[in-house]
Formats: C-alpha cells, sequence, structure tokens
C-alpha cells in the first residue's frame, strides 16, 4: 500500500515527506484516482479507510522518527477526502 502511494506521489512529481500542502493536493488526486479512475485502480469505501489509517500512522512513524515534522492529513481528514 505505501509502495502504490509512493509511486501514485512520485508520478505527480510530489515527495513522500514533501510539504503538507503538496501532500494534500496529492491526496485529492489520489482519492479521485482510486474513485473513478482506471477500473483496476478503483477502491471500495472500507479499503480506502483502511489505506487512510495506514498512511495515517506512516506518517506519525515518520514524525516519531524525525524523517517528517508534521503530519500532512489527518487519518478523519483523509477518510473526508474520500470521492
Amino acid at each position: 500500500m505505501l509502495k502504490e502511494w509512493m509511486e501514485f506521489l512520485a508520478e505527480h512529481g510530489v515527495g513522500l515527506f514533501d510539504s503538507r500542502v503538496r501532500l494534500k493536493a496529492g491526496l485529492s488526486r489520489y482519492a479521485e484516482h482510486r474513485a473513478v479512475g482506471p477500473l483496476k485502480a478503483r477502491f471500495a469505501a472500507t479499503t480506502w479507510g483502511q489505506h487512510m489509517s495506514t498512511l495515517s500512522l506512516f506518517y506519525r512513524w515518520a514524525i516519531n522518527e524525525e524523517y517528517a515534522t508534521a503530519e500532512p492529513f489527518t487519518y478523519r481528514a483523509a477518510r473526508a477526502t474520500a470521492v
């Protein structure tokens, strides 16, 4: 899941630990891609929730390990982004 997120961000010129603004924009594009993109890429709402939970935990880990300075988005915000 994290690999797919990283690949998607890279395709759109966004780094894994980019600015909060750029990551939030990337999340919006990712939500659209997963909701109405190619059939192979689409997620059910429950799958979206699981992936956003994982991303939220990843970014919290990154903050604790000093790879990131802030969470780019919260789990709650990410869930609300789902189209």
